[in-house]
């Protein structure tokens, strides 16, 4: 989720360097934290990129709707952003009712 989100953020920042937001079959290795601090840290880093992802929707001065080089606006982004971590957010929520820990 994190590696998304971080994609497409890098894209809002700075669309003209960062084009390449959905690559073909893109899957990062399944990364486990090697520790209980590194897991935080990871929850952590997720909660600002997406606090900044949510400053550059807010702000007034960025023009949300402009199509980029590569077809896609700063919105598109956004809206990719939530809808796919809210899906996955939803399987996580599964897995805990599941696991009954939820």
């Amino acid at each position: 989720v994190r590696a998304r989100q971080l994609t497409l953020l890098r894209f809002m920042k700075d669309p003209e360097n960062n084009p390449e937001i959905w690559p073909d079959a893109h899957w990062p290795e399944n990364h486990q934290p090697a520790s209980e601090q590194e897991w935080q840290e990871a929850i952590r880093g997720f909660e600002s990129e997406l606090e900044e992802m949510i400053w550059i929707v807010q702000d007034t001065n960025r023009q949300l709707f402009e199509v980029q080089q590569n077809g896609k606006t700063l919105s598109w982004a956004a809206m990719t952003a939530l809808h796919h971590n809210g899906y996955h957010i939803g399987q996580l929520k599964t897995i805990g009712r599941q696991l009954g820990v939820w």
